[in-house]
């Protein structure tokens, strides 16, 4: 079974794939900063404070931060964008039972099922991670049906095992 789909990755996808990245990294972050400050305050001044300013100040410190976080990402993520020119190729790729090929005008890549250390669908796109920090994007418009992403989805469950995909 050989599916080929092909498409040019858009800003608003490449976000989007940001933001399904970093989700678990931010989340650690909020918890981790409320709860170092929540203890900080709670043994230094929880007797001047009282209850409501003991957890209201961590919260409101590290929502700061979470948000000035997100600012700096999404100024990482356009400028990484707009300078990697590969991003913005029309790419067809060639999904086969031994290998997932990458072709555009300026690349040829290859990657063995092997290679691929996990998998991630989404409503609107499947991740196949090749590192810890880099995926494969196929947004779902890549591919011409419905039945072809069934067909995805059966070759992904075919080839890999099951710890390496999860569904959405």
């Amino acid at each position: 079974m050989t599916i080929i789909i092909e498409g040019q990755l858009t800003y608003e996808e490449f976000k989007q794939y940001s933001e399904y990245h970093t989700k678990k990294i931010l989340m650690r972050y909020f918890i981790s900063v409320f709860l170092i400050m929540f203890i900080a305050i709670y043994i230094t001044m929880f007797e001047e404070f009282g209850w409501f300013l003991t957890v209201a100040l961590p919260l409101s410190i590290t929502y700061i931060g979470f948000v000035f976080l997100k600012f700096i990402l999404k100024m990482i993520n356009k400028r990484h964008y707009d300078q990697n020119p590969m991003l913005k190729q029309k790419m067809k790729y060639v999904i086969s039972t031994k290998t997932i090929r990458l072709n555009s005008e300026q690349l040829q890549s290859k990657y063995s099922w092997e290679e691929i250390r996990s998998t991630i669908e989404y409503r609107d796109m499947f991740l196949l991670y090749v590192t810890k920090t880099s995926a494969l994007i196929l947004p779902k418009r890549y591919f011409q049906t419905k039945e072809d992403i069934s067909q995805f989805k059966a070759l992904l469950q075919d080839r890999l095992e099951a710890k390496k995909l999860k569904w959405m």
